[in-house]
């Protein structure tokens, strides 16, 4: 029987993938706090996308990347993206932060390990640019149902982990093709 406080507390459990374990027990399920939390919660204060700031902390601190690519809407402004930079710094202190506009500008490097997408339509645009050892974070699942799907489906989308409003992507071509849903 299913019982919905245990689906909180697995935290991996149940995960065949020693790589998607690693990403939901040590990214996604970590509850440790890290060692900037403090610090950025000071600066930032309390904030209600704090769990996914923190998340994509966690996230840069275990891909390492040199350039973090954020993609914006076009009437997003830079104190929108501030607190997301400086989380996404915080985890990997020698990346660079490059904010871009969706529209205006050209996609990342062939190379890049990590992206971050406002929706999926953006995401499709942005999947073939990610690294093989990369991912591509996309913020809002549910503005674009029709073009997640299509992203589900893609064949560089070997790793999918959905978070509901939220999804990171793995490109990995080791990594049979699966869908999880966090």
């Amino acid at each position: 029987m299913f019982s919905p406080l245990r689906y909180f507390r697995r935290k991996g459990y149940g995960v065949q993938s020693p790589f998607a374990y690693h990403v939901v027990r040590d990214i996604v399920a970590e509850t440790t706090p890290f060692y900037a939390y403090a610090e950025l919660r000071q600066h930032f204060g309390r904030r209600r996308d704090e769990p996914l700031l923190q998340l994509l902390l966690r996230l840069a601190n275990d891909v390492q990347p040199d350039t973090v690519y954020i993609y914006t809407e076009r009437d997003a402004s830079s104190s929108d993206t501030a607190p997301l930079a400086a989380y996404l710094k915080a985890g990997c202190r020698r990346a660079s932060i490059e904010v871009w506009q969706t529209e205006s500008t050209p996609p990342p490097p062939r190379s890049a390990r990590l992206v971050v997408a406002p929706d999926a339509r953006a995401a499709l645009a942005l999947i073939d640019n990610i690294a093989d050892d990369g991912c591509l974070v996309v913020f809002d699942t549910r503005a674009a149902r029709a073009a997640y799907r299509e992203l589900q489906t893609h064949p560089r989308a070997t790793a999918l982990f959905d978070l509901r409003t939220h999804a990171l992507l793995f490109p990995r071509h080791s990594q049979p093709k699966a869908v999880y849903k966090v």
